[in-house]
């Protein structure tokens, strides 16, 4: 029994051969020599494939994003259509007079307080008034939160 080393056989290549070899893979599957780090690039084929299915990924969020603007609307307008008059109209007194609480909290709050901190509580105004419906939401659902608390402790007793 004969064991053979590496190398020993004939027709083994070079290693001017496999140094050949290795130069021409890349470029027989395709990619391209890079940049002076000897980077490869993708094949145009792929790149394109690549491009597809971003464009497809942003299409499909798009959607979505659209869907949940959709189904919050509607749930909006299902709490408004089932909500009785007398509560959204005292809803709206509520509403009132936070309002004219806040504006004379905010008169005294400007007298005493820095200008570095007023224009960081401007920023969050502004945030608070582009996002007016997320933030009624909010505030509606902590309230009814708030009303079955109240009446769960009042069974306890």
């Amino acid at each position: 029994m004969t064991t053979e080393m590496p190398g020993d056989d004939a027709s083994a290549p070079s290693l001017d051969e496999l140094s050949d070899r290795a130069d021409r893979t890349p470029r027989r599957l395709g990619h391209t020599e890079g940049g002076p780090t000897g980077e490869s690039a993708l094949p145009e084929s792929a790149m394109r494939k690549a491009a597809a299915v971003k464009d497809e990924v942003q299409e499909q969020a798009v959607q979505a994003a659209e869907a949940v603007r959709g189904t919050a609307a509607r749930a909006v307008r299902a709490a408004r259509d089932h909500t009785p008059t007398e509560v959204l109209d005292r809803a709206g007194q509520v509403m009132a007079q936070a309002h004219e609480a806040v504006a004379h909290l905010g008169h005294l709050a400007t007298d005493a307080t820095p200008p570095q901190l007023r224009e960081r509580a401007g920023r969050a105004a502004t945030a608070a008034r582009a996002n007016r419906t997320q933030l009624l939401v909010l505030l509606g659902a902590a309230a009814l939160a708030a009303a079955v608390l109240r009446a769960m402790n009042r069974r306890r007793r």
